[in-house]
């Protein structure tokens, strides 16, 4: 057993970043990036180790020479509207893909919605997409708005209810509980991968986006992000690996719309959407 990796014993990309939080809960220090990269367990014993409670745990660098990251522009519009509706879409099959909100979206649908919000995503300059260094190709895509600078979003789609749904969460969060003002939050808004990529490649490219997702943050001279996840994993890395404040946790199948319907009724008791944010030192 110690001969095969981590995924070939059928971990993937949550559990990978759950068996890292619980290991380092014992003691046990290992990098994520060591963790999921090593060829087989002997490795990933190889490169832990053992923390007493009063030492300062492991500082984990990140190399970022394997991708390059470019702000956003429209040279990259038709991949990163083939990410995100790949992504997002019930119809994809991406082995450990969140737990779809609105089973009957399509991937046109999510067309309109990266098309609606384009222009201002570009021009604000807040957003990026990630390539291999290696290939060239664009892997990811992550959209950022200033909180208090956000396009009003209109859709014709079923994909306005999850947009209603996160504005419910959102909105009291946004008036009353985080700084007021254009120039001081960003909201991390929408993060994709491709397809293309296998579990441990999404993890590494998802972790590269949240770290640079905290670069871009200092380097705009902003106190904070803020977002909302429903996805176990990037709820794990935000919460478990980097530190945000968990402001609200909520039973996605609880939300009921103002005319009594229960839109997202038939997803488990165990999906839920967590906002959450993240200061700046």
């Amino acid at each position: 057993m110690l001969n095969a990796n981590f995924y070939e014993l059928g971990g993937n990309s949550l559990n990978s970043i759950y068996t890292v939080t619980k290991l380092r809960d014992q003691g046990y220090q290992i990098g994520i990036t060591d963790f999921i990269t090593a060829k087989n367990l002997a490795e990933v014993l190889d490169r832990m180790k053992f923390i007493l409670s009063d030492e300062e745990p492991l500082k984990e660098a990140i190399d970022q020479k394997s991708y390059v990251f470019e702000s956003l522009n429209d040279c990259h519009k038709e991949d990163a509207i083939k990410i995100i509706a790949k992504s997002f879409c019930f119809n994809c099959l991406k082995a450990d893909l969140e737990q779809c909100l609105m089973q009957d979206t399509t991937r046109a649908d999510y067309r309109e919605l990266v098309e609606a919000m384009w222009t201002p995503l570009v021009e604000k300059n807040f957003s990026f997409v990630i390539k291999s260094a290696q290939s060239g190709k664009i892997i990811g895509v992550t959209f950022n708005f200033d909180l208090w600078d956000e396009p009003e979003l209109i859709l014709k789609s079923k994909l306005m209810t999850v947009f209603d749904f996160l504005e419910y969460l959102e909105g009291p969060i946004r008036d009353y509980k985080l700084p007021k003002g254009k120039g001081k939050i960003i909201h991390s808004f929408m993060m994709g991968t491709s397809i293309d990529l296998n579990p441990m490649e999404n993890v590494l490219v998802i972790r590269q986006m949240e770290e640079y997702c905290l670069q871009l943050t200092k380097r705009k001279k902003y106190i904070g992000i803020f977002t909302t996840n429903t996805s176990p994993l990037t709820q794990q890395l935000s919460t478990d690996v980097y530190g945000y404040e968990t402001m609200l946790v909520y039973q996605v199948n609880r939300y009921e719309t103002l005319d009594g319907n229960k839109p997202f009724g038939k997803v488990p008791d165990n999906q839920v959407a967590i906002c959450s944010l993240k200061m700046i030192n």
